[in-house]
């Protein structure tokens, strides 16, 4: 196994289509498709936030992305 590391990262909060949640099992179909690299699913928040700038739950995606780049700097570690 290579030293690649694939994030696993299924962002949907607050979309307004009746199927976001598919994405999630989307985002682990992806991950499959790499199959020399390592797996790791990124823990996120999945609560509801405040809106800034026109943008849902901006806060939310605030922490995801730092959740998805501390798991990714500690799996490449």
């Amino acid at each position: 196994m290579s030293g690649r590391v694939v994030l696993e990262v299924a962002q949907w909060q607050e979309s307004g289509a009746a199927t976001a949640g598919r994405l999630r099992s989307g985002a682990a179909r992806l991950a499959e498709l790499v199959p020399e690299g390592r797996p790791c699913t990124v823990a996120l928040d999945g609560g509801v936030g405040s809106a800034r700038g026109g943008v849902r739950n901006a806060d939310v995606l605030e922490r995801n992305l730092r959740a998805a780049r501390g798991t990714g700097r500690a799996s490449a570690g």
